[in-house]
């Protein structure tokens, strides 16, 4: 679906209903189009927490792709969200600690509660994982967060190229006002 713009109540509660089917492709595809919907899908932002949870994988990065996506326009109840999301930080798929530590840089500053379980990943045995744990950290932090310096300091040492190059974007723009960079 190429959905943007507001939709009548009763198409969005379609949607929120949906996210309760029990087929795992119906409720990744609700997720998927309330994501599309931006700011216009804030409605709905809650309704997505229990997918989070759920037994699926594709649902769950359903659910973390909409809330990134929506959690961008809304500052309401992000920070509950940053709770559920950190959760799959840790998660056992890396596809899913990848996702989730995009959807808390989306999540910006509201993100910062996160920044010891996204630097928690920085030994993860998974590149892609690593590199989005430079990403995150710029996205998340302050300028010159000597914690968050450091960590970027260590990934430039990764055995990785892509990781490497994420983090030394991140530096460049995080490390500004650091003794350390």
């Amino acid at each position: 679906f190429a959905t943007r713009g507001p939709l009548s109540r009763e198409y969005q509660r379609a949607l929120v209903q949906a996210l309760k089917d029990d087929d795992a492709r119906v409720r990744a595809g609700a997720a998927f189009t309330i994501g599309r919907l931006d700011e216009h899908g804030a409605s709905a932002f809650t309704a997505l927490f229990p997918l989070l949870d759920d037994r699926d994988p594709d649902v769950q990065y359903a659910a973390l792709e909409a809330l990134a996506r929506i959690g961008r326009f809304i500052e309401d109840d992000v920070r509950t969200a940053v709770s559920r999301v950190v959760k799959l930080v840790a998660s056992d798929s890396a596809i899913l600690r990848e996702r989730a530590l995009e959807t808390l840089g989306w999540f910006s500053v509201h993100a910062r509660s996160a920044i010891d379980d996204i630097v928690d990943r920085r030994t993860d045995g998974d590149a892609r994982v690593r590199a989005r744990v430079a990403w995150t950290l710029r996205a998340t932090s302050g300028p010159g967060d000597p914690k968050v310096v450091d960590v970027l300091v260590t990934l430039l040492g990764d055995d990785d190229a892509g990781v490497r190059i994420e983090a030394a974007t991140s530096l460049a723009i995080t490390g500004s006002g650091s003794k350390t960079a």
